[in-house]
């Protein structure tokens, strides 16, 4: 079985498959389903896990499914050139005495106008969510489905025990830095909202202009992972550290750069 590093998820590798490559930072777990080099790529399995959000904690894992719905479909068409083209509404179960629930789509690849089939499924517990993502060609789904199932069905995750430090929640969030020099002064914000969206602020003020300056903003996403924080903008990526003291969060620190805690 596997174990997270974290140790809240294990869950079981059905016989013949094996676990590629594991991406912390986005902590995205990538299945090796059995394919044999030379051969045709049949599907492709994949599993992530992380926190739920507060307004998320204790929803069916339907909800959670048709919310986390428009993203996925949108990375599967940008990344893979996999388009949706219908499916039913997600579905509640119970494994292993915790929510669960899944989704199925069926999909075109626009490559080859190939049809395939998206099966997706999640399992919660307290503020943690763990979901396997199956991609298979149409007409292959019994080789390959019911092992993506057996995943889920052997997750355990596992809530935070008492008095274990609470995961930390940045939407609705905002950090702040100023910086003055006799040029003039530099602030900027980072101001993060539900679902993952941050809006980063940069105010210049140059001295002798009374007071007047430019800005500039930028719209993007971010992805939180134990203590670092990853920021997604346009024009690049910024990695982040979480600053806690006495368990709380004060901050964020970027580079050398300390943006304290502002609300």
């Amino acid at each position: 079985p596997f174990k997270q590093a974290q140790g809240w998820l294990t869950f079981g590798i059905p016989q013949g498959w094996r676990i590629q490559g594991e991406d912390a930072e986005t902590r995205t777990i990538v299945f090796d389903p059995g394919y044999q080099q030379g051969g045709v790529l049949e599907a492709v399995v994949l599993a992530r896990y992380g926190d739920l959000e507060p307004q998320q904690v204790g929803q069916p894992v339907s909800a959670l499914l048709r919310e986390a719905g428009p993203e996925l479909q949108q990375e599967l068409a940008m990344e893979m050139g996999i388009q949706i083209s219908g499916g039913n509404a997600p579905v509640d179960l119970r494994l292993n005495n915790q929510p669960a629930g899944f989704v199925e789509w069926p999909a075109i690849q626009q490559q080859d106008n190939s049809g395939v089939t998206v099966w997706v499924g999640g399992v919660a517990h307290g503020p943690r969510f763990f979901m396997v993502v199956g991609i298979v060609q149409q007409g292959r789904e019994s080789k390959y489905l019911p092992k993506a199932r057996r995943i889920l069905a052997t997750a355990l995750v596992n809530a935070p025990k008492p008095g274990e430090q609470p995961t930390v929640s940045l939407a609705g969030r905002e950090v702040f830095h100023e910086s003055v020099n006799e040029s003039g002064s530099v602030s900027t914000t980072y101001e993060f909202a539900q679902g993952g969206q941050v809006k980063k602020t940069t105010y210049f003020s140059a001295a002798g202009l009374g007071g007047e300056g430019a800005s500039s903003e930028s719209n993007g996403s971010y992805a939180l992972n134990g203590n670092r924080v990853q920021l997604n903008f346009q024009d690049g990526v910024e990695q982040a550290t979480l600053v806690l003291e006495g368990g709380q969060l004060t901050g964020l620190q970027i580079g050398n750069v300390v943006y304290r805690l502002r609300r």
